[in-house]
């Protein structure tokens, strides 16, 4: 999850993309965290001329289009997941603030059967937009993240409680984020996306 959010959320505001994460709990014992990233023919060959890896964390694939997907997945325990977003964010200080308080997300177990996930969307996006206007350029990214989204799901054998959207065997939440939303002052989104899951 770490290297998820990571990879995700450095990527720079003018990049077109389109991301699908997802985290799946497959029992009371285990999940898996999935990334798709989609990252737009521009922004891939700005990537691909700096000779920066655009995809170090998992497995990358050029498209005909130009684009390039990104596929980044991990399998652990969910007591193993808990305890990375507890741990310091800098191995080095265990005063540093946690991975979750870091990267925006939490996990926690309710009981031995039910897990509850939340993504702090204010945190996630606090640094979208510069503090300086974009002027003419705003109008040319908003045209480019047209249909463009990043989509957060969290799945497992009974969705309990959602503010995001349930699917309708109600076992995955959903939360989409239009991109060009994150060029808003004010994007109106809630201040987390929150999920309580039955695991088995």
């Amino acid at each position: 999850m770490r290297k998820i959010l990571a990879t995700l959320f450095l990527l720079p505001l003018a990049a077109c993309f389109d991301a699908d994460i997802s985290i799946s709990f497959l029992d009371n014992e285990n999940a898996e965290m999935n990334a798709v990233m989609t990252m737009g023919p521009e922004f891939y060959a700005m990537m691909a001329q700096s000779g920066e890896d655009p995809c170090e964390e998992g497995v990358g694939e050029a498209q005909a289009d130009g684009s390039f997907v990104c596929t980044i997945s991990e399998q652990d325990t969910i007591d193993n997941l808990i305890a990375q977003v507890n741990a310091p964010a800098d191995p080095t200080d265990a005063d540093s603030p946690t991975t979750g308080m870091v990267q925006g997300y939490a996990i926690e177990r309710i009981d031995a059967d039910t897990v509850r996930v939340s993504f702090d969307l204010s945190e996630m996006f606090s640094d979208t937009k510069p503090e300086e206007g974009l002027g003419e350029m705003e109008e040319m990214l908003r045209a480019s993240f047209q249909g463009h989204a990043i989509t957060m799901n969290v799945s497992g054998a009974e969705i309990v409680e959602t503010n995001g959207t349930v699917s309708g065997d109600g076992k995955t939440a959903s939360f989409v984020i239009p991109l060009e939303t994150l060029l808003d002052d004010d994007p109106g989104l809630p201040s987390s996306f929150d999920v309580t899951v039955n695991t088995q």
